[in-house]
């Protein structure tokens, strides 16, 4: 009887054609096929790295994303306890010789970074811009939308 009833659901290699496609199973009725929509196209970029104790953020897919080289001098402001990095830049440090990303310490303690902290690395290739987000200020953003999911 369990075989009766699973026939419509599970199709039966033997309903496989010569090219792998799947024949109409007789008397089972066919799905209706569902409109997939494509997510949208994003060029974001995102990584979660630890800052080392010389002040680096080691993330080469980010930096190659931004098409940020080593020698590249950038340009850093801190707007709502995030850091915005924008290229070309008018300080003395920024992509290091081997490609690492170098933030200064003022930098770091204007946006409360402390050694081994980990950061949120989030580029946006096509504006050739890095957002770097200090744990704490994940801690506010997470605990907004986890409230708010509470809520719902």
């Amino acid at each position: 009887m369990s075989h009766d009833t699973l026939a419509p659901v599970i199709p039966s290699f033997s309903a496989l054609n010569a090219t792998g496609g799947v024949h109409a199973i007789p008397g089972a009725p066919g799905l209706p096929l569902g409109n997939v929509e494509l997510p949208p196209k994003r060029s974001a970029v995102h990584s979660i790295r630890p800052v080392d104790t010389n002040g680096r953020v080691i993330d080469k897919a980010v930096l190659t994303a931004l098409d940020w080289r080593p020698g590249d001098l950038l340009s850093w402001r801190i707007n709502g306890g995030l850091i915005v990095i924008t290229r070309p830049g008018y300080g003395r440090r920024g992509v290091t010789k081997h490609g690492h990303l170098s933030l200064p310490a003022a930098v770091r303690r204007g946006a409360h970074i402390s050694i081994h902290d980990r950061v949120l690395l989030a580029a946006d290739p096509e504006q050739s811009l890095l957002v770097v987000y200090p744990a704490h200020v994940l801690d506010e953003i997470l605990a907004r939308r986890f409230a708010e999911g509470a809520d719902a």
